[in-house]
């Protein structure tokens, strides 16, 4: 492919075609000629062509800053940052563009040297030794992994036994110091602790399950 594309409007394609000449004798090889081989399209030869070009110089004139498709090209170019423009007559960039210095050749005669044109051959070789970003689809960053859900743990509490006379309380049982109620005593502590046994075998905890949230 070529170093450079030339990005201009058919009414201007004799500067173009004398300022191809101009970078060729420099030793680089300018994509220009929009010549259309056989069974080709017009869209495919174009994006190779800028696609391969490490420099796109735009030439705006009266007819270019009209161009629908000397713009787009254009934008291309500005996405890569390799785009240089080159101003052929009087004219203002369109207002995408107009952040961009550019050299004027409004005045160049074609047959002599010019100082703007010693300043484009400069700029062209920056620009290709920087290299510019590559024309091709940039693959999408990897999702970063996602991370598993913390674990939950659900905690049971139990409520405590409540405490024997409240118990008896509840019951209608009382507990007078006289001996004749001894025996009942006995036979209710004794249930009590049997009560007590089977509370603790119920609360005894088992193996904790680790429970993973919804």
């Amino acid at each position: 492919m070529s170093d450079i594309f030339i990005n201009y409007a058919s009414e201007d394609r004799e500067r173009a075609r004398a300022l191809a000449q101009a970078l060729e004798g420099h030793g680089w090889s300018v994509w220009w000629d929009r010549e259309i081989p056989l069974g080709c399209t017009f869209d495919e030869v174009i994006e190779q062509a800028i696609a391969g070009a490490g420099c796109m110089l735009v030439l705006w004139s009266a007819a270019s800053t009209a161009s629908e498709w000397v713009r787009s090209e254009a934008t291309e170019g500005k996405r890569r940052g390799i785009l240089v423009p080159v101003f052929l007559e009087e004219v203002e960039a369109p207002q995408a563009f107009r952040l961009l210095n550019g050299t004027r050749l409004d005045d160049w005669d074609l047959a002599s040297p010019h100082t703007e044109l010693d300043r484009l051959i400069e700029r062209v070789a920056e620009v290709l030794a920087q290299g510019g970003q590559p024309a091709s689809v940039q693959p999408n960053p990897p999702r970063a992994a996602r991370q598993a859900p913390a674990a939950h743990f659900c905690l049971v509490f139990v409520p405590c036994a409540i405490s024997p006379e409240q118990t008896m309380r509840n019951e209608g049982i009382h507990q007078p110091g006289s001996s004749e109620h001894s025996f009942g005593r006995q036979m209710y502590w004794k249930r009590w602790d049997m009560h007590i046994d089977r509370t603790r075998a119920a609360r005894r905890p088992g193996p904790l399950r680790r429970v993973a949230a919804p």
